[in-house]
């Protein structure tokens, strides 16, 4: 028996590294799978949250009086249909940037407030919400202010334009 124990002691000794080894890889891989496995479940549901913290809106109507390929649809009667819990009127105006990296630009614009406060409410990155009343602020998307190099209280020159119209005034 002395022999067996002896041998095993000696075992021991000699590859108790590999053990060691061993033990840290068998932690190291199950830390990482861990890991993935708390980042897929927040992935999952990050659309979710997203979602519910800007009160996305399910769904865009194109209407235009003017223009006879829309149905006219008022958002009062839409705000009639069951299915629908909130409706925030939006325009759209094309604007022409001037300058030397010039580019075609959009601009919102809504009746009332509730878009971007009832419906599709806007993530700050930096500054704040513009105010409704202040016609030289506006808010700027992500994409635009790392286009264009616009920082927080920087100046943007824009031209409404109008239709055949050639020389706009600056807005």
């Amino acid at each position: 028996m002395s022999a067996v124990w002896f041998r095993s002691r000696s075992d021991r000794r000699r590859s108790w590294r590999a053990w060691v080894g061993l033990g840290l890889l068998v932690g190291l891989i199950g830390g990482a799978v861990l890991a993935a496995a708390a980042g897929a479940r927040r992935t999952d549901s990050a659309y979710r949250r997203f979602s519910e913290a800007t009160k996305a809106a399910d769904a865009f109507v194109f209407s235009s009086a003017a223009d006879p390929t829309f149905a006219h649809i008022s958002a009062d009667q839409l705000t009639q249909l069951p299915e629908v819990a909130s409706v925030a009127e939006l325009s759209f105006y094309g604007i022409e940037r001037r300058g030397p990296d010039s580019a075609d630009l959009s601009l919102e614009a809504g009746p009332d407030e509730r878009f971007g406060g009832t419906v599709q409410r806007h993530q700050l990155l930096s500054g704040r919400q513009p105010r409704p009343d202040a016609v030289d602020e506006a808010l700027v998307s992500f994409t635009l202010a790392s286009l264009h190099n616009v920082k927080v209280g920087g100046t943007v020159t824009l031209s409404l334009t109008a239709a055949g119209e050639d020389n706009p005034p600056p807005v």
